[in-house]
């Protein structure tokens, strides 16, 4: 029988004595001390403390387990850091992914941080004829030198209509926005940044405004005619006929996706009608382009 029975731990053996009694008299025959192998270690339920945050990330990260065959023994190991990043794109969020390992008696341990990387987004210039003092229009929620991705909303107030319009290239050619009205306030109209392929410049024009000078007047239609005329081959006119892509959008007074004598017919008698005197009931006015 077993006697003086010590419980090995973690670290230190057990022992105990075996003992013989004689079973008549039940005096002591023999006595031997023998012992028990320390149970060791059974490391698990690994905790991971981390430095840094998502915001400026992670520099180190540690490792602390516990013995399950002592709750009281634990053990911190430092972990091996490693960082994988997929880059953000404009449209497209990317991630940085860090892995921290660590390893003890041939067993591995890992943890991971996931920190999204948001998209880039797209940067906006404004056109000069925009940005100058007397722009035609009041421009609200975008701004030069913002970062906008497809479908923020801006607004824009004018009693006069406009075309509002990106360009992705530079300013060699626009692409209109079309606009939602207001319920709440006349004038006030919203508009949606459709898909982009690049950082962009915004133009906003009075409509009739072949000029880009911020008002329309005659001139107006008169440089749509002179524009017009040096379509073709011969170019009569070799100064105040010039429209570039902005302009030639503002210049489509009628809506119909080009640039002709009839709008300029449209302009002229818009502009015949300004003085209170309906001389033009059909064909005379200037709209915006709505949903």
């Amino acid at each position: 029988m077993r006697e003086n029975e010590t419980s090995a731990t973690c670290e230190a053996e057990g022992s105990y004595d075996e003992v013989v009694y004689c079973t008549v008299c039940e005096a002591e025959l023999s006595r031997e001390t023998k012992t028990s192998p320390a149970t060791g270690h059974v490391w698990a339920n690994p905790v991971w403390a981390w430095t840094g945050d998502d915001e400026t990330g992670y520099t180190a990260a540690e490792v602390t387990l516990t013995c399950e065959n002592d709750k009281t023994h634990t053990i911190t190991l430092p972990a091996e850091l490693t960082v994988d990043e997929t880059p953000a794109g404009h449209e497209t969020d990317g991630r940085r992914v860090y892995t921290a390992t660590a390893t003890l008696e041939e067993k591995t341990y890992t943890d991971d941080k996931t920190i999204k990387l948001p998209s880039l987004g797209f940067t906006v210039s404004i056109d000069d004829r925009t940005a100058q003092s007397d722009m035609p229009a009041e421009i609200d929620g975008i701004a030069a030198g913002g970062v906008y991705r497809p479908g923020d909303t801006f607004t824009v107030l004018s009693t006069h209509p406009c075309v509002v319009a990106i360009s992705c290239d530079g300013g060699e050619t626009y692409t209109e926005l079309v606009a939602e009205p207001n319920e709440d306030e006349d004038a006030l109209y919203t508009f949606t940044l459709p898909a982009l392929e690049d950082d962009f410049i915004l133009g906003v024009i009075f409509l009739g405004d072949a000029r880009s000078d911020g008002e329309v007047q005659p001139n107006d239609a008169l440089r749509l005619l002179r524009w017009l005329a040096n379509q073709g081959d011969e170019t009569p006119y070799e100064t105040n006929c010039e429209m570039d892509a902005l302009a030639q959008l503002a210049a489509d007074c009628n809506r119909d996706g080009k640039v002709s004598a009839n709008d300029a017919t449209r302009l002229q008698r818009w502009l015949a009608n300004q003085s209170g005197v309906a001389v033009y009931p059909t064909n005379s006015d200037l709209e915006w382009k709505l949903h």
